[in-house]
């Protein structure tokens, strides 16, 4: 997983004929990666649409939004993302293909690093959805 914390850097000269000593110059940086958010869930509302909802991570002061992404598992055709806001804990996707399986992830974004992934997560799109309206 990704690791947040504080890492010290030392530089050191390198190329053809340079030894690898250090240099006396060092560096701190504070690098501060985002919790994933869980209970990510999918569910079809009609026969194009589906709701990707989750509950944000504990650690969401270092949250600055969420990227979702989905993609057509059998086929080279659709595929997208998209980015919301760090208040959301939902988003519809869309002009998505009756019969067709998608596959969902998503990440939380903080200012350095993104979350782990989560999901993914598989759903056949219906005719007729079993999720009332």
């Amino acid at each position: 997983g990704r690791q947040g914390g504080v890492y010290r850097c030392q530089v050191a000269k390198s190329g053809p004929g340079v030894s690898g000593d250090p240099v006396n110059s060092s560096m701190e940086l504070e690098v501060n990666v985002a919790s994933p958010p869980t209970n990510f869930t999918a569910e079809q509302v009609n026969k194009t649409t589906v709701r990707i909802s989750w509950t944000p991570p504990t650690s969401k002061e270092s949250v600055t939004g969420y990227q979702i992404h989905y993609m057509a598992v059998d086929s080279q055709g659709t595929r997208g993302e998209f980015m919301t806001a760090p208040e959301t804990n939902h988003r519809l996707i869309h002009d998505l293909q009756t019969g067709i399986n998608y596959s969902f992830t998503m990440v939380a974004l903080s200012e350095h690093l993104p979350s782990e992934v989560v999901g993914p997560i598989s759903l056949i799109m219906k005719a007729v959805p079993a999720v009332p309206m």
